[in-house]
């Protein structure tokens, strides 16, 4: 069976001219990318390593950032399978302005081409310069506030998930704007209206109403630099709970469903500010379209491939 070396893999991934030896006691590489200007420190592991193999590793790092002479640079795991060719990469060590930090917990993903934007993304993130992310990783973030009184006292809960720009789901046009123009619109804040919404967010929101949240609404904000994705990691970086919404087709407009038709769930990340989970405690939505357009249905469908939950987005599963 044909055995994959490491080195060549990790060659052959980032291109040759842009990984250099740097051996230390954390690090075997140096790997730059041309088109972020970025460099960063690799240390290359099995990818069958230990946990305690791993623990180890993390210790090294902590002992080495203390020493003068380390490199200050962010650090990456390589874990590579030399058999089957494949490799997985997870930050470790960043620099916050100055100040090195360890990862708590290490978000392995498999070393590919849509990873390659993603890993600049999360480097981008613990640096201090103000970097835009990648295009496919720019979203609109959409949250459903979920304001409820019981008792005189009013809770609050909100459903967060993220939808991917497309042809079809975007923000509203302006025409012609100057970048100062459109980089000042950005920045003061864009109106609610300019934000897209397309059946699917509005049915999740006419849900949550139906569902006892009367005073439920949406907000929306775009995802596009460095320091909101690292912002976002922060807000979202805790216990949560999942809410189901299953698309349901209206029987009375369409009793006999057509051949192929099926439910369609999706789960949507549920955060509570305040409040016990008891005054939240209905996860179940449903979203009932009418069958007299049967493309409606479709409609929904397609949307969902755009729609990511916003712990999965920010890799925390």
């Amino acid at each position: 069976m044909e055995q994959y070396n490491a080195k060549d893999v990790i060659h052959d991934f980032w291109g040759d001219g842009n990984v250099k030896p740097l051996v230390t006691k954390i690090s075997d590489f140096v790997i730059y990318c041309p088109n972020e200007e970025m460099f960063f420190a690799a240390k290359v592991l099995p990818m069958a390593v230990s946990i305690d193999e791993l623990n180890s590793y993390i210790a090294q790092v902590s002992s080495s950032i203390l020493l003068r002479g380390a490199p200050k640079l962010p650090v990456v795991i390589i874990k590579v399978n030399e058999v089957t060719g494949e490799a997985e990469l997870g930050v470790v060590l960043y620099y916050q302005y100055g100040t090195p930090t360890i990862e708590k917990r290490i978000r392995f993903m498999p070393m590919n081409e849509e990873n390659r934007g993603r890993l600049m993304d999360e480097l981008k993130t613990a640096d201090s310069v103000i970097r835009f992310l990648e295009i496919a990783n720019c979203k609109v973030i959409k949250t459903i506030h979920m304001p409820v009184i019981q008792n005189g006292h009013e809770y609050r809960a909100r459903l967060v998930y993220a939808r991917d720009l497309s042809l079809s789901y975007r923000m509203k046009s302006h025409g012609e704007m100057t970048d100062v123009d459109r980089f000042e619109y950005i920045l003061k804040g864009i109106p609610e209206d300019d934000y897209p919404m397309d059946k699917l967010d509005e049915g999740m929101l006419e849900s949550t109403k139906k569902q006892g949240y009367v005073n439920a609404f949406m907000e929306s904000h775009l995802l596009l630099f460095s320091s909101e994705l690292r912002d976002l990691k922060r807000v979202y970086d805790r216990p949560s709970e999942i809410v189901n919404f299953i698309i349901i087709p209206d029987m009375a407009s369409c009793p006999a469903l057509p051949n192929g038709f099926s439910l369609t769930s999706f789960n949507v990340d549920m955060y509570i500010d305040n409040g016990e989970e008891t005054v939240f405690h209905d996860h179940y939505f449903s979203m009932e379209i009418s069958l007299d357009c049967v493309d409606a249905y479709y409609d929904f469908v397609d949307g969902l491939k755009t729609l990511v939950p916003i712990k999965k987005y920010i890799g925390l599963y």
